[in-house]
């Protein structure tokens, strides 16, 4: 690439363009970023670009693109200007824009994040922390968006306060209830089949089934990369997993 300030315009534009013909409403307008929001519903899941979507190709050069329409999106309405490297490896990710009253923003960054986790780092929020006007979530089928996401939309207003620290807590409130029904389901699980080899062994009553069906179903309300933080515990599960399958056969432990 060539001069990274002049790129990062030009690649803003040139989404923006592109967004428009998809019907998405990209005027630089605060509001608009809700219509980037509504672009990763429409073309992510759980982390990862959905197939045969407008993010399966290209990604590195669209996340750049966008990361370029929201930076402007904010310089245009706020001020502010862009701060590159052109020497730096990673400058497309490591652009920054400084606002006037000295706080820098990483844009490019955001909507990485936004593709990894979802609505919890939704776009909108993020200008709404900085000061834009972004107004309430529009309905998902109004006449100037076009497409509607795969997962229903509720009208809200989002306030700075709710923004970082709200969707930190629900990361976390998520993760522990996953973790909890995790365990829950795997003591289930592994007192099961230990009781093939051992019949003194009790089996945990059925009830706690349901209890770990309602942890599960919990942290997926509050964590919308709920399956790949499920993926990773029950990985941490597999050495405890293969301990516990030796344990139980070897002839100590087995009925007679």
């Amino acid at each position: 690439m060539g001069n990274l300030k002049q790129d990062i315009n030009e690649a803003a534009d040139q989404i923006a363009r592109a967004l428009r013909k998809s019907n998405y409403r990209a005027n630089f307008s605060p509001q608009s970023l809700w219509d980037v929001d509504l672009f990763f519903d429409d073309h992510s899941d759980s982390g990862a670009p959905r197939p045969k979507g407008l993010l399966a190709e290209q990604l590195g050069q669209r996340l750049f693109a966008l990361g370029g329409y929201v930076g402007e999106t904010i310089r245009r309405n706020l001020g502010g200007e862009w701060q590159v490297n052109d020497a730096d490896p990673q400058g497309e990710i490591n652009i920054s824009l400084k606002l006037p009253d000295g706080t820098v923003i990483w844009p490019v960054q955001r909507v990485m994040k936004r593709l990894k986790n979802g609505r919890e780092d939704g776009i909108a929020a993020y200008g709404s922390a900085l000061g834009l006007e972004v107004g309430a979530r529009p309905e998902p089928f109004s006449s100037c968006r076009g497409q509607g996401s795969s997962a229903p939309v509720v009208a809200a207003n989002i306030t700075p306060a709710r923004t970082e620290y709200g969707f930190q807590e629900h990361k976390i409130s998520g993760g522990v209830l996953l973790l909890l029904g995790s365990a829950l389901l795997y003591s289930l699980m592994a007192t099961l089949i230990a009781s093939m080899w051992d019949r003194n062994i009790r089996l945990l009553p059925s009830f706690y089934l349901i209890i770990a069906a309602g942890l599960f179903w919990g942290g997926a309300r509050l964590w919308s990369a709920w399956r790949l933080v499920l993926g990773r515990i029950w990985l941490c599960f597999c050495p405890l997993a293969v301990f516990n399958s030796f344990y139980y056969r070897h002839p100590s432990h087995s009925c007679r």
